[in-house]
This record gives C-alpha cells, sequence and structure tokens, in this order.
C-alpha cells in the first residue's frame, strides 16, 4: 500500500529534526537551531530558521492511482546567521546548507512514509544588503511526496 503524507506533515517532520542539532561548521557552533513561526526580517541570532513551500504541482512522471498522486514543491529554508563574521557568512551557508540536505534526506520513505525525493536547488542572500551584523540566507531544495487526491 502507497503511503501518503502532506507539506504540513513534512514541515512538522523537518522542523522537528533540524531544532536543536548543533551545526557541523566551528563557526557559529554555539548557536544551535532555533525555529521561528513566519518570515521576519535578518536578526543578530545565529541559525534561527523557518521552512515554508511554494509553487505545488504534480511531478509530471510521478506516481497515480486513484487516491493518490506524487507531487513537487519548492522548499525554501530561511536562516538567520546574526553575529557570524560577514566574511564568512557564505562559507558556513555553504556548510550548513550540505549539512541540511543530508538531514532531510535521512528521512525519505520509510523513515518518513510519502516522503519520495529531496535534492538541493542553492541558496542565496535573502537581502544583500545587510548590515555586518546580520544575515539571513535562503536554502533551496525541491521535495516529492506522495499525497492524497480528494475521492
Amino acid at each position: 500500500m502507497v503511503q501518503v503524507t502532506t507539506p504540513d506533515l513534512i514541515e512538522d517532520e523537518f522542523i522537528t529534526l533540524i531544532s536543536g542539532l548543533t551545526p557541523r561548521h566551528i563557526i557559529g557552533q554555539a548557536s544551535s537551531y532555533t525555529h521561528y513561526k513566519r518570515l521576519s526580517k535578518p536578526s543578530t541570532r545565529t541559525r534561527r530558521f523557518t521552512i515554508r513551500f511554494q509553487d505545488y504541482r504534480p511531478h509530471e512522471e510521478g506516481l497515480m492511482g486513484k487516491n493518490f498522486e506524487e507531487m513537487e514543491a519548492d522548499m525554501i529554508v530561511t536562516v538567520d546567521y546574526g553575529g557570524i563574521p560577514e566574511q564568512e557568512v557564505q562559507k558556513v551557508a555553504g556548510d550548513d546548507h550540505v549539512f541540511l540536505e543530508d538531514r532531510f534526506q535521512s528521512r525519505k520513505d520509510p523513515t518518513f512514509p510519502g516522503l519520495m525525493w529531496l535534492t538541493s536547488d542553492g541558496y542565496e542572500t535573502n537581502e544583500p544588503d545587510n548590515d555586518g551584523d546580520q544575515a539571513q540566507i535562503e536554502h533551496f531544495y525541491i521535495i516529492r511526496w506522495i499525497n492524497a487526491r480528494a475521492t
């Protein structure tokens, strides 16, 4: 039987997964990931994050059945890097990007039923004119899951 899930359940799983994790990069390692509910301007806090999904679409070559279909969306993890020296932010964010992808990959089906696939789609500074004590990076991933269809 095919297991289904929803973006809300995936988001909850990922928030639980990375909240409190100790980053592997030595710079800013004293600050574990802390979730906040909504997007805001960059802060002086390090590794405060939020997750959101956008551009939901059926996966063109995905699974489909009477009660389910494979869906795809862009997942954006926005992370604050306040307090990390400006010249180090991109290096730390790059390491975090791979670190987060590794954590997310560990949750694919059957560990988290219905989560089929996830890949990196890069990262970029959210507001390039941040001051030296504040930085916010958006980490982009493409994600696929099995979604229940209305019957």
